[in-house]
């Protein structure tokens, strides 16, 4: 069933006019780039006037916009927030899990821990890169 959500398309200009309103984007090829598609295959969507369900997630997650809000055919900005609730908590999840496991880990846990945000995390590893190349500036 998920499958079938998640490969549906959903009405363009609706979805596109939504997301121009409420973010700091000027420009559907600006909307392109801040998802990391191009402009072209946003553009090909548009001739067809359907997104996939999936960039239409993606385009909630990236703008902070409320899903629910964009899903609907409604126009006007609902009364409230259309921005999605802060995402801190998820943070604080992470952040507490981190930590106990920290606690109550061997050091090889802890290697391994490091060598998968590395693998999984390309910004984690160009963080790290950044933090040496700047310690060693400074020496």
């Amino acid at each position: 069933m998920t499958r079938d959500v998640l490969n549906t398309t959903l009405d363009y200009d609706n979805i596109i006019t939504k997301v121009m309103r409420v973010s700091a984007m000027k420009n559907e090829s600006a909307i392109a780039k801040s998802l990391g598609i191009t402009p072209q295959s946003l553009s090909i969507f548009k001739r067809q006037g359907k997104l996939p369900t999936g960039l239409v997630i993606q385009m909630a997650l990236t703008f902070n916009i409320s899903l629910d809000w964009l899903l609907t055919v409604q126009e006007n900005l609902p009364a409230g927030n259309v921005l999605r609730k802060s995402t801190d908590h998820m943070k604080d999840e992470i952040i507490n899990w981190l930590n106990d496991f920290w606690s109550r880990s061997t050091d090889d846990e802890k290697s391994w821990l490091k060598i998968q945000f590395e693998r999984c995390f390309f910004e984690y590893h160009d963080w790290l890169e950044r933090k040496a190349r700047l310690a060693k500036e400074k020496k």
